[in-house]
């Protein structure tokens, strides 16, 4: 029989039950599923068809031009079967369509289950699965990848397998309150809605970014990969920063900054930047703060330094020892910190204890014109500067502790006028008790070992110079 019409119109079934069906057009047989049984014989006259072909026993000819895709809709097929016929029709993957049934023991070729069941012993399976129907998982998994794209998988409320990681595109997990495993995602702009994961945890990958919904709290890793835009605002949960990533706060650069209740943990060689207002922050050892974007302003619930980080301090302009900005006319001195250069405010507690013991917290120093590398506009090395690196509610350290002893200062970025760098010898850094306030003062001498203790008091003489002076302008 020779179908030689332009059938393209026609979306319904057809199947091949015996002989020869053989094709005169293109789309001679519609653009539905073609089923070729047992006995029966499709061929294609090295004509382009694109429809999806299911071989339960039957053959096809001369397919050289047929671009679609080997699918299951019947019960019983063989991994065997499968594995032949992708062989001998040049196709990397099968499709289970609903109806269909594929044993996959043993089975190393990719398979699509899109409505229909997978049978046999699922570990030995070693291809790639991917999900857009329902699949349960909860008596294990495969030994090849996963991948959730639209569909649900249901782990039967068992833990993860030492190891165990599903690759994620969209869709929900069911029974996955136990699951500590990772879900990879794999697709830019996946989609993360509050309540659908479990206790996964999502991992971001270079390339893949995420979109997270209302109230979604699952523990994301980024690991390369980005938040959408300013979805971040919607995340309740701890985002970890891997080593060698970057968290940009300012997602879309929207101002006011951005604001979320997650909770932030920075690893070593990984970077925080930007503008926002967060929960709690940890640096860990080897970890990198870097505030804003020349400069800027992180508000933190909390935070937490370990020894070995990295403070990447960037200045615009300078403020001397009264608060008085310099550099830029029009703005209010109060809000200097963060506007002139950068500063972390933490509304609650400042952790500094880890210190004590670790090695030191290391401050890169660097003064910025017109955004690039240079003198600081109204720079003056015979004045007095300082500068506010950290307000805080409460101070986890012992009273009277020395805090230069805690911060190693890098000063080979921040130039005098003439180009040269200013002497790190100039620098201290001190706790201003009476502010609640970490400060970074530049001193025109040079500072001993003992320096520090009378910076310090004359930190706290400033301070209360403006507390005199503000007072009075109250009263006047």
């Amino acid at each position: 029989m020779t179908l030689s019409a332009d059938n393209s119109g026609y979306a319904g079934s057809l199947t091949v039950g015996g002989g020869t069906l053989l094709l005169g057009n293109a789309a001679g047989l519609g653009a539905g599923v073609v089923t070729v049984l047992a006995g029966g014989t499709l061929d294609f006259a090295s004509l382009a068809a694109t429809n999806r072909i299911a071989l339960n026993g039957g053959t096809l000819a001369n397919y050289g031009s047929w671009t679609g895709d080997l699918v299951v809709n019947y019960a019983g097929a063989t991994g065997s079967g499968v594995t032949a016929a992708l062989a001998t029709y040049g196709r990397t993957s099968v499709t289970v369509l609903t109806g269909g049934s594929l044993d996959v023991s043993g089975l190393s070729s990719d398979v699509v289950l899109s409505g229909g069941s997978l049978a046999g012993d699922l570990s030995s399976y070693t291809g790639n699965l991917t999900v857009r129907s329902a699949l349960s998982l909860a008596s294990g998994t495969t030994s090849g990848k996963v991948t959730l794209d639209g569909g649900t998988i249901d782990l039967g409320n068992r833990q993860a397998a030492s190891g165990e990681s599903l690759y994620y595109r969209s869709g929900s997990l069911l029974g996955a309150g136990n699951f500590r495993g990772d879900l990879l995602v794999d697709i830019a702009g996946a989609n993360l809605a509050a309540g659908t994961l479990g206790a996964t945890r999502v991992v971001v990958n270079a390339g893949k970014s995420v979109n997270v919904g209302v109230g979604f709290s699952n523990d994301i890793r980024l690991a390369g990969g980005e938040f959408v835009a300013d979805s971040l605002t919607n995340y309740q949960g701890t985002v970890t920063v891997a080593g060698g990533a970057t968290l940009d706060l300012d997602g879309a650069a929207d101002y006011p900054a951005l604001v979320t209740a997650a909770n932030v943990v920075v690893e070593r060689n990984a970077r925080l930047k930007g503008n926002a207002t967060v929960g709690a922050v940890t640096v860990q050892s080897g970890g990198i703060l870097a505030p804003g974007n020349s400069p800027g302003k992180i508000t933190a619930a909390s935070l937490s330094l370990a020894g070995g980080g990295t403070f990447e301090f960037e200045v615009s302009g300078v403020v001397d020892l009264f608060g008085n900005p310099v550099a830029i006319a029009g703005v209010d001195p109060a809000a200097v910190a963060g506007l002139y250069y950068d500063t972390i405010a933490v509304t609650g507690q400042l952790s500094l204890s880890q210190l004590l013991t670790g090695p030191k917290f290391q401050l890169n120093l660097r003064s910025l014109f017109d955004g690039a590398v240079g003198a600081v506009n109204g720079w003056d090395p015979g004045v007095d500067w300082q500068f506010t690196l950290f307000s805080y509610g409460s101070l986890d350290l012992a009273p009277n502790t020395y805090l230069n002893r805690l911060f190693a200062i890098n000063s080979d970025n921040f130039l005098n006028l003439d180009g040269t760098p200013v002497d790190a010898s100039h620098f201290s850094v001190v706790n201003d008790s009476l502010n609640n306030q970490v400060l970074l003062v530049y001193s025109t001498i040079p500072e001993p070992s003992t320096y520090g203790l009378m910076l310090g008091g004359l930190a706290l003489a400033a301070t209360a110079y403006r507390r005199r002076r503000a007072k009075g302008q109250a009263q006047s």
